[in-house]
């Protein structure tokens, strides 16, 4: 990534949180960031925001309710525009804030309001009771609400709710963000990529023994389970075993 923004801690981009979404979307931003790495983190916060709006609709509801993309009164660019201009502001420190830390990532640093617009399971508003000190949102770092930004490209939706993996081991949780975007993208290049990622399964149970299958193709074949006897039966238990 090209580190133009100096007001960014570029290793909170995407560094283990212990926060579920903050981590997918870290891990979405941080795949994004290898396939484009001259583009800066304003760039590409545009290039999830054209797939939010040209591909999706804007269909983000779930997501950011009443947000820059989701808003009814913007139409087309307008969405886009107002979303570069909203993080341009938190880049450029011009949002209003506050001095504190950041209650996902822990740091000490400058923070911005995150109600049901920009982060996820806050309420904002008119529920402003529902925050610690009768604050306007839950107060995140510019850090924070940037990889919650690019959790949609790591989430899937299953049995009519949105889901993503967490595992102890951060690995775990980086391969399903992988795997979403890889899938994405796929979508993407054949135009076929009309939102959030479907998963074929029917229920919870089978959505996860067919991510494990895909782990055993993408960790143990490539001998990340050394040490191991690799049938598929023994791997498999050792993956349950080790990360889950």
């Amino acid at each position: 990534m090209n580190k133009l923004y100096e007001t960014i801690n570029y290793e909170k981009l995407w560094s283990p949180s212990g926060d579920v979404f903050a981590d997918a979307g870290g891990y979405a931003l941080k795949y994004l960031s290898e396939r484009y790495p001259d583009k800066d983190i304003l760039e590409l916060i545009e290039y999830a925001t054209d797939i939010y709006v040209n591909k999706w609709g804007g269909k983000l509801n779930s997501f950011f309710l009443n947000s820059t993309i989701t808003q009814p009164a913007f139409k087309g660019d307008k969405k886009k525009t107002e979303t570069k201009n909203y993080f341009l502001s938190l880049l450029n420190e011009n949002y209003p804030n506050i001095d504190g830390v950041c209650r996902i990532l822990g740091i000490k640093t400058k923070l911005f309001s995150a109600g049901r617009n920009n982060s996820i399971l806050t309420g904002s508003g008119t529920f402003v009771n529902f925050h610690h000190h009768f604050e306007d949102g839950m107060m995140l770092s510019k850090e924070a609400l940037i990889r919650l930004y690019f959790l949609p490209l790591a989430t899937e939706m299953l049995t009519g709710r949105l889901c993503v993996v967490s595992s102890s081991n951060s690995v775990i949780s980086e391969l399903f963000s992988y795997d979403c975007c890889e899938r994405n993208f796929a979508n993407i290049a054949q135009n076929v990529s009309e939102g959030v990622l479907m998963n074929p399964s029917k229920n919870p149970s089978t959505a996860i023994f067919r991510f494990l299958d895909k782990i055993l193709l993408k960790i143990a074949v490539d001998g990340f389970f050394d040490g191991f006897i690799k049938t598929p039966s023994e791997t498999f238990c050792a993956i349950f075993a080790k990360f889950l």
